[in-house]
């Protein structure tokens, strides 16, 4: 219906940090052609290159960051090394 994009968010797994729900991630992303945000239960730096391999175009994630579970930076190593894609961030402003 016009939509450029999607926010998805599993409120089941959401702020848990115990891991995301791939099989809902998988199925909206491959339903609909336009991006998929994927949030919710990312734990661990492996958890974000899951989603992004099960369709999603991008992770955005709060919990872990805000108690200090995964530094921005470490996170953004495991997807290089996942040849995934992140946006740099100048982190000297």
């Amino acid at each position: 219906l016009g939509a450029g994009e999607i926010f998805l968010n599993s409120v089941d797994k959401d702020g848990e940090m115990k891991g995301c729900d791939l099989e809902l991630i998988e199925s909206v992303s491959s339903a609909v052609g336009i991006p998929v945000i994927a949030m919710g239960g990312l734990g661990s730096t492996q958890d974000a290159a899951r989603m992004i391999k099960g369709g999603a175009s991008a992770v955005a994630a709060a919990s872990v960051f805000h108690f200090g579970e995964i530094a921005i930076p470490k996170l953004k190593e495991i997807l290089k090394n996942n040849n995934i894609a992140t946006r740099i961030v100048n982190e000297n402003r």
